[in-house]
């Protein structure tokens, strides 16, 4: 399972602990496995759930990856780091960058999708902006005539 930070900007509105306390009971209702969990870098809360803290946390995720039958992730970018790796994802909240690749019922752990990640990749790649585009301002003059359509 990943942590992310709980000030982050998809999780203000949320109380995170208690979703991670959740979902960590919902995870254990379908699965024996072991839970390990991964902190966010910027994470300070810690649920309380039966679980194994990472001990890689500050450390590269692919270490906690390499063992990994899948993720379970909210928001947090390491979902995409889990899907390019080909471990699958269950991905709780819409907004996840993994989503549309992503099983998002905790029912499906023992039996997670892993989708073609193909034409998700090269979405996600054709949507990044690269240094250079925005120091010259590309980006800029790209999304300034959007930013106040319709308000």
């Amino acid at each position: 399972m990943l942590g992310q930070n709980e000030r982050g900007q998809s999780t203000q509105h949320l109380d995170i602990i208690k979703l991670w306390e959740e979902t960590l009971v919902g995870i254990r209702k379908y699965s024996q496995r072991p839970i390990v969990f991964r902190k966010h870098p910027n994470q300070t809360k810690m649920p309380i759930g039966d679980y194994k803290m990472s001990p890689y946390s500050h450390k590269e995720l692919d270490r906690d990856l390499q063992n990994a039958w899948c993720t379970v992730a909210f928001t947090t970018n390491g979902a995409v780091d889990s899907a390019i790796n080909g471990i699958p994802v269950i991905a709780i909240d819409p907004i996840c960058m993994a989503y549309e690749i992503s099983s998002h019922e905790l029912s499906e752990i023992e039996n997670p999708k892993l989708a073609d990640r193909q034409q998700w990749a090269y979405n996600l790649a054709y949507a990044q902006w690269s240094f250079p585009e925005m120091s010259s301002g590309e980006c800029w003059r790209h999304f300034r005539p959007h930013l106040f359509q319709g308000k």
